[in-house]
């Protein structure tokens, strides 16, 4: 049942019920699966499929025997690989349109590798490619390793930066990396990494922690 969801009751995680299913399925979904959630985004949960994005507001208290949620799918075009490709980017992030004229948000939004090998942004409902600058080397993303794939943060320097496995790799060799601030791409080769955050430590609020690959 790749395109459904069960909720719990706040803090009882052995609350999950059969009345609990939460179903993404519409005429247009089913082959759909789901890559996972976003929680938090606008009052919104934002559910990740593929090729759909869906979001559930409300409150989820049950009245009577019918919680209080509202799910519905999103004009978004596509979904994503993985949950772990998308990062909430601040209001105020420069990027280049399909046509080069430089753009700047008006508000947080997502940005996520989809299948469709780019990076967009999702406003909630809608979606838009912001990753011309790099389609080439994105158009190198091996399809069938897109699982693999995750992204990062780096709030110290004004970077999102994404990795995925390209041409014949299995793990994660290359990166794109978006400087928000100037709506400047970059890109970086050669690089073997499982997993990338940002964490806080004693001495500093931003310690970036990489992982390599053991292979």
């Amino acid at each position: 049942d790749p395109r459904s969801a069960y909720y719990s009751d706040p803090g009882d995680f052995d609350s999950v019920y059969v009345e609990n299913k939460i179903d993404f399925t519409d005429a247009e979904s089913f082959g759909d699966v789901g890559t996972g959630m976003t929680g938090n985004y606008n009052g919104m949960l934002v559910a990740w499929q593929e090729r759909s994005i869906w979001t559930i507001s409300g409150s989820l208290n049950v009245i009577g025997t019918t919680p209080d949620f509202n799910r519905r799918r999103t004009s978004a075009q596509t979904g994503t690989v993985h949950h772990r490709t998308v990062l909430r980017i601040p209001s105020g992030a420069k990027y280049l349109d399909a046509v080069g004229e430089l753009q700047e948000t008006k508000e947080v939004m997502l940005a996520y590798l989809t299948p469709l090998k780019d990076i967009r942004l999702f406003d909630g409902d809608n979606d838009i490619v912001i990753s011309h600058p790099k389609s080439a080397t994105l158009n190198t993303l091996n399809y069938t390793h897109r699982g693999k794939c995750h992204a990062c943060l780096f709030t110290s320097f004004g970077l999102a930066v994404w990795y995925f496995p390209a041409s014949a790799a299995t793990e994660c060799d290359t990166a794109v990396a978006w400087d928000y601030q100037r709506g400047i791409w970059y890109e970086f080769t050669g690089q073997n990494f499982a997993s990338v955050v940002e964490i806080e430590s004693s001495s500093t609020a931003a310690t970036i922690v990489g992982s390599e690959t053991r292979v």
